[in-house]
């Protein structure tokens, strides 16, 4: 009898002796080792607030059926924990990374927190198999916003006296106070964002009719100038000493700016404080 069977079932098949069948072996033969399952993770390392990252599995043995990413926290790192995995069911996937607190003291948060990244693979064969890895995101220490002090542009009106023949400031001619716009050192992208750009906004709103709204203004300029700035024979001699005298005031106009900072960053943070994240960027009793 002859039998040929496939994979690891019996075959039997003749030996032949000298020209005659003398036995039959039963020979079983063993199915193929697959070798076990295997992946390599691939994740960045660290990412700033609100940025966009990718996150990818590399199958290196078994075939795939599923995919599963999640990720974990410190302890104590539940508020405002956020890592947005847009396609958790596939191999691949983007994710906007957030910032956490690990703790409930607003004032003294660490800059940089910590996310474990975690992928389940199920294979064809019911195994399944779990990569893991350690992912930072941060809070840029030199984010924040400001808002610059209001610019002179322009130029007084001088006028020649024919009977002193002297030249002399005579009126505010093209000088005019110019508000500065906002200026945001962070992403868009960010949870701190508009907690940010609300409190520069409330300091805008200070230079235009606020605490800091008599400062750097025209008729402060003139009155310094028309002590500052007696008459000359010379015309450019003049315009060098006005222009020396202009950036006199604006330093003496800083002065009291500074004086009046207290103030006006109370107010913006009164603001900006009760923004969520309730955190990093708060007042804590600076102002």
């Amino acid at each position: 009898m002859l039998s040929l069977l496939l994979g690891s079932e019996l075959i039997l098949r003749p030996v032949l002796v000298a020209g005659s069948v003398s036995e039959v072996r039963a020979i079983e033969l063993a199915a193929p080792t697959r070798p076990a399952p295997d992946a390599a993770l691939s994740i960045p390392t660290n990412a700033m607030d609100g940025e966009t990252v990718n996150f990818a599995i590399r199958i290196l043995a078994g075939n795939p059926v599923g995919y599963q990413w999640s990720f974990e926290t410190k302890s104590g790192g539940k508020d405002r924990a956020q890592l947005n995995i847009e396609n958790a069911a596939n191999s691949a996937t983007p994710a906007i990374a957030y910032w956490y607190s690990t703790g409930h003291n607003k004032c003294g948060v660490d800059f940089t927190s910590v996310y474990t990244i975690k992928v389940r693979v199920a294979f064809d064969d019911g195994t399944e198999l779990v990569k893991k890895g350690t992912f930072s995101v941060s809070v840029g220490k030199n984010w924040g916003g400001n808002v610059d002090p209001p610019m002179t542009r322009g130029a007084p009106d001088l006028r020649y006296d024919d009977k002193t023949r002297q030249w002399s400031v005579v009126g505010p001619g093209t000088l005019e106070r110019v508000s500065n716009p906002l200026k945001l050192r962070l992403p868009t992208s960010s949870q701190f964002y508009e907690k940010v750009r609300r409190h520069e906004e409330v300091h805008v709103k200070q230079f235009e009719g606020g605490v800091l709204s008599d400062l750097f203004r025209i008729d402060s300029l003139m009155d310094w100038l028309r002590k500052t700035t007696p008459s000359a024979a010379d015309k450019h001699a003049l315009e060098q000493k006005v222009f020396t005298e202009i950036a006199n005031w604006r330093q003496s106009q800083q002065v009291l700016m500074m004086k009046l900072l207290p103030a006006a960053e109370r107010e913006a943070y009164a603001v900006s404080d009760q923004i969520e994240p309730r955190y990093i960027f708060q007042n804590c009793g600076r102002f």
